[in-house]
């Protein structure tokens, strides 16, 4: 008699066992690494000690300040490319 239970109870889940098969995934995603930078920007000329030994004052004020504003600028658009690498 306890046999005749023991299959009985074996019989009754064996469906249930079947029933929940895991099913198949139809996409598998990889992580892949890619560069995120195609091409650095242009780097802007910079006025070289050369050039500014030969301007007099007023002009090598000028030649700095455009110098700072180009060099902004640039590190601006690196610090932008950068920081999309991060993400």
């Amino acid at each position: 008699m306890k046999r005749l239970t023991t299959l009985f109870v074996l019989l009754a889940t064996l469906p249930g066992c079947l029933a929940t098969t895991p099913s198949v995934p139809n996409v598998a995603k990889v992580i892949v690494s890619v560069p995120c930078i195609d091409k650095m920007p242009d780097r802007p000329y910079f006025v070289t000690d050369a050039d500014l030994a030969t301007l007099d004052g007023r002009q090598t004020v000028i030649a700095l300040r455009q110098d700072q504003l180009a060099a902004r600028g640039y590190i601006a658009i690196t610090d932008a490319l950068m920081l999309s690498c991060l993400r």
